[in-house]
């Protein structure tokens, strides 16, 4: 079997050509291929403080692993038995227990306790125990002119919290997605004219986009697809210190919503949250809101 092990959070265009890698070599070889993930990141085990938020829930990742044509996706348990195996014995692991006879390791990819070695190390440690240990190739994209950047799920993050949707959805290759379920909200939308779905996402520990207006999709439970304008932040203009919210309003939507199933593609950035004068400010800004994202 061919495989390559990592958290793969995202399944951005990094880890497609990654998986491209091990597709090919196992057809090459005419064997099965492999991904081994982890439900979480590793960090929610080694160092709780410093674990980033996902791009991707589990299900999502597997799906899209799947997708990619992995013939076997297999999720790992980051536990501390797991944290504790060195680069050998997690490599003897993959040979004794799933039959992996090569490995594609990413370009940044460190594995064993305490992120031991480098490619070198494991290449060594593959010719002792009957593993091939092949390089996988870095990714970059020209994210704008002239700046040409490594495609990493660290590079996505920072991009979501500064509300360069575009530039991460360059380098997922898709929309970045929030799924969620409609949750009673105060109705203050509705009220002036702007009905809106409070959208409370499935993972709690999903990354949402920096606080603004945002153009997206938005998928009802029936597999409809909305133009939808959503809004990310506390209403500064409703109240002060406000829990922040996701709002989104279905372009030509009309229905009861609540306690449904949602999904929103984040297609491009509008503006910053701002805080203004009146209601009556508000609602002019919205409609001029609504003209970018339908354009």
């Amino acid at each position: 079997m061919v495989a390559a092990v990592g958290t793969f959070d995202g399944v951005h265009l990094g880890h497609r050509a990654l998986i491209g890698q091990v597709l090919a070599e196992a057809k090459a070889r005419g064997q099965e291929c492999a991904i081994f993930t982890f439900a979480g990141h590793p960090l929610d085990v080694v160092a709780p403080e410093r674990a980033p938020r996902l791009i991707t829930p589990i299900e999502e990742k597997m799906r899209l692993l799947r997708q990619a044509g992995i013939d076997r996706v297999i999720s790992l348990g980051f536990d501390q038995r797991m944290r504790s195996l060195t680069a050998r014995q997690f490599m003897e692991m993959l040979r004794d227990e799933h039959e992996v006879q090569a490995l594609v390791v990413g370009f940044n990819n460190h594995f064993g306790r305490d992120r031991e070695g480098n490619f070198s190390t494991y290449q060594a440690i593959g010719q002792e125990i009957g593993i091939d240990v092949i390089r996988g190739k870095e990714q970059a994209l020209e994210v704008e002119r002239g700046q040409i950047v490594p495609v990493s799920s660290s590079s996505i993050r920072v991009a979501l919290s500064r509300n360069q949707i575009e530039r991460a959805n360059l380098m997922l290759g898709r929309p970045y997605r929030l799924c969620g379920t409609v949750a009673q909200g105060q109705g203050i939308g509705r009220t002036i004219g702007w009905p809106t779905a409070n959208v409370q996402p499935s993972e709690p520990r999903q990354l949402i986009p920096a606080r603004g207006v945002y153009a997206a999709d938005a998928y009802t439970a029936d597999g409809q697809r909305w133009p939808a304008m959503v809004n990310i932040g506390k209403r500064p203009t409703i109240a002060d210190n406000l829990e922040p919210t996701i709002e989104a309003h279905l372009i030509g939507y009309e229905g009861d919503l609540y306690g449904q199933p949602i999904t929103l593609d984040f297609k491009r950035f509008i503006r910053p949250e701002q805080r203004f004068p009146s209601l009556a400010a508000l609602q002019s800004q919205l409609a001029l809101d609504l003209k970018n994202v339908s354009t």
